[in-house]
Formats: structure tokens, sequence, C-alpha cells
């Protein structure tokens, strides 16, 4: 091998190292720092008060304080409508890998009443469920909307609060559960609802539960639509 040809694949070696090292550095960076935190709700120190208790009840960090790994989603769902004071769908995507825990708090606090439990695989598949919901704006509601929704996130009545960490940035959302002036409300009523068919459950519904009450409330609806 000539000094000149030695000289080139010394530099391609540099160069692929080199390339390697900052992409690992990234990588690496991105692994153990918290996100960026991006636009956030104007609700957020109200909304997040038992969300915050919630989770660290069950042992699970802040969305907002947590580091993913590369390409990988998180999308948290809250519900608070009453009783259940609160329930969470937790969504965690990487690739083809898709997981989903539901949090509730059953009775109220204290945080005793607080459980987690992982859900099985939704009806229509992983890949289909999550279209269902990207479809209906998941990942970009936007976080203050038309003026109809100025009022969303009262708290004299139900709610919805989203969380979304993607490409290490932080976000949120929150709008009113069934508000009819308000067009992004509908969206996260639909996405209610998909999440509801999608994880039946053969638990009572003793009160307004996610799961365990969807397919009651969407046979009422029916009625009342006839």
């Amino acid at each position: 091998m000539s000094k000149f040809s030695k000289l080139i694949v010394v530099a391609l070696l540099t160069f692929i190292v080199g390339s390697l090292a900052v992409v690992s550095w990234i990588y690496f960076h991105r692994w153990i720092h918290p996100p960026t935190v991006g636009k956030i709700t104007r609700w957020d120190k109200i909304a997040f008060r038992d969300i915050d208790r919630a989770t660290s009840s069950v042992g699970v960090q802040r969305l907002r304080d947590t580091a993913l790994a590369p390409g990988e989603i998180e999308v948290r769902i809250w519900r608070e409508s009453g009783s259940p004071q609160l329930e969470g769908l937790l969504i965690s995507r990487w690739g083809p890998l898709t997981s989903a825990r539901l949090i509730q708090v059953l009775h109220g606090f204290p945080l005793s009443n607080t459980v987690i439990r992982e859900i099985p695989e939704p009806v229509s598949g992983w890949d289909v469920f999550w279209e269902k919901l990207t479809q209906q704006g998941l990942l970009t509601l936007p976080n203050f909307p038309e003026e109809s929704c100025e009022n969303t996130g009262r708290l004299d009545g139900g709610r919805y609060v989203v969380e979304v960490l993607q490409d290490h940035v932080y976000r949120n959302y929150t709008y009113g559960e069934e508000d009819a002036v308000c067009l992004e409300s509908k969206h996260l009523d639909a996405i209610r609802d998909i999440v509801g068919q999608e994880f039946p459950s053969d638990g009572k519904c003793t009160a307004n539960e996610w799961l365990e009450c969807t397919s009651l409330r969407l046979e009422r609806q029916k009625r009342q639509a006839e």
C-alpha cells in the first residue's frame, strides 16, 4: 500500500470515529438530560397539582422531567371527571414498540387510593390505535385555541390534560370535556371514546370511569340521537 493510500485510510478512519463520537455524544446527552419545556397551558399549575400527586404516589416520574430514548414518544392523556377524580392513560411508543398504562385515583385522594396497571393491546392493534389518535390531532392540537375555548380547563366541569414528549421537547394542553362551543374539545371527546372502545373493560361502571363506562355512554348518546 502506497503512502498516499495509507493517508486516505487513516483520514477515513478518523472521520468515521469522529462522526460516531459526535452521534454518541448527542444520543447520550439527550438520554440523560431532561427535555426542553415548550409551550404549556396557562392552567399548568392548577392542572398538575393533582396529576403530580398521582404520578408520585405510584412511582412514575413527571413527564417534563423524563429523558426518553432518541425516537421515543410518550403521551399522557389525563381525564378529570369527578369520580374517579382523575384517570390517566400513559402511552409510550418507540418505533413499532408501544405500551400503555392506566393510572386511576379511585375515590379521590389520599394517595393510597391511586393505582397503576398495564393494559393489554388495543382491539385494533397498536399501529391502528395510534393512527386513530393522531388523526384526531393528539400530537398537534394547539395550546391556545380559538377564542371559544378561552375558559377551557375550568374547575367546575370535566376536563382533559394532555402531555406530549417528542423529539426531546415537552408540551401540554388542556380542554374542557364535552364543551359544545370548542372545536378542539370535540377532538379530545373523540379520543376519549376511541380509548374506551379499544380497551373494553369487564369492570362495573359505578360512576363515570373511563374504560368501564364508555359503552354505556355511547349507547345513551345513540338513543338520544334517535
